[in-house]
C-alpha cells in the first residue's frame, strides 16, 4: 500500500520527525482504516502510458529532423 502523503499530513500532522513516530503514526493510520492511498495503475494502463511517451518522443524527433532538413535546403541570403 501506498499512502498519499499530503493527506496523511493533513490527518496526523507530526511533532517529531522520526522514522519511528512516522511508523507508528502510519501504523495506526492503517490499524484504523484511516490510511489514505494513492491511486496506482494497473499493468494494462502502466504499459499504455509508457507507449505513449515513447510514441511522442518518436514524434518529436521526426519533427526535429524535419526541420534540420529543411533549414539545409534554404538558400543562404
Amino acid at each position: 500500500m501506498i499512502a498519499n502523503p499530503l493527506q496523511v499530513k493533513a490527518i496526523a500532522p507530526a511533532h517529531g520527525q522520526t522514522d519511528k513516530v512516522d511508523a507508528g503514526t502510519l501504523a495506526n493510520l492503517y490499524a484504523a482504516g484511516y490510511l489514505p492511498e494513492i491511486w496506482t495503475p494497473d499493468a494494462a494502463t502502466e504499459r499504455l502510458r509508457r507507449l505513449v511517451a515513447r510514441r511522442y518522443q518518436i514524434v518529436r524527433i521526426e519533427r526535429g529532423s524535419g526541420t534540420r532538413c529543411m533549414r539545409s535546403w534554404r538558400r543562404p541570403s
